[in-house]
């Protein structure tokens, strides 16, 4: 059997780092991207093998990660992600930070994807899970708020919608999973799951993904949440 490879974006710190272990003790080959250099030590250490692309500049992104998808890929995790904490409030939200914000939990990710499409092609069925959150579902936003983060991950989802339509008729799963309140940088230290522990879970997630999820906002335990 071949080695089975995953991509995963935002590898160097919280639930994306904890996924880049998780998959190296289960014997995948690992393919970490990394927003800038900032924590390559520590990730070196796991994997020798790592990009740097910077999120912000899409006009240099695809071509930084396409030669990843000249392989086979199983499975592709967008995980990294902005709060857009200058982009927090209506009433006095910064424009540029907004659009940061739309860069890194929207744009890149759909050119990521988009670069490595053809090895996503060769998983049959290849997996793109985009990490999503809970604060993206429109009709559960019930206290405003986090603008910048609720309208990106919103307009995320959208795009796994849009993507699964359009690619409907291939062996691929394009899904947006929210993998709960999680103890990171930006989830805080009051969250409940550990990073190790959301990991695993997304890793069963991917493993029980079938055909009739793809275009759906999920919970890691496969159920539906309302967009």
């Amino acid at each position: 059997m071949s080695v089975r490879r995953v991509v995963i974006t935002g590898a160097s710190s919280g639930i994306g780092r904890a996924l880049v272990d998780t998959y190296c003790n289960l014997g995948w080959d690992v393919l970490p991207i990394v927003r800038d250099k900032n924590g390559d030590a520590e990730l070196a250490a796991v994997r020798r093998t790592y990009v740097v692309a910077d999120h912000t500049k899409l006009n240099e992104l695809h071509d930084r990660v396409a030669w990843i998808g000249q392989e086979k890929l199983d499975v592709f995790f967008g995980v990294a992600g902005d709060f857009g904490r200058r982009a927090f409030r209506f009433s006095d939200f910064d424009v540029d930070a907004w659009l940061e914000t739309l860069k890194i939990n929207l744009l890149a990710p759909a050119v990521i994807a988009r670069a490595l499409l053809p090895g996503l092609r060769l998983g049959r069925p290849g997996r793109c899970i985009f990490v999503s959150t809970g604060n993206a579902s429109i009709g559960k936003n019930t206290r405003g708020e986090m603008l910048g983060y609720r309208t990106s991950k919103s307009a995320l989802n959208q795009l796994v919608r849009t993507m699964a339509i359009e690619l409907e008729n291939e062996e691929l799963i394009v899904t947006a999973v929210d993998p709960g309140w999680v103890r990171t940088k930006m989830g805080g230290a009051s969250a409940p799951t550990s990073p190790e522990w959301a990991a695993y879970r997304l890793y069963r997630f991917s493993e029980g993904l079938r055909k009739e999820h793809s275009g759906r906002f999920l919970s890691v335990e496969h159920h539906d949440i309302p967009y």
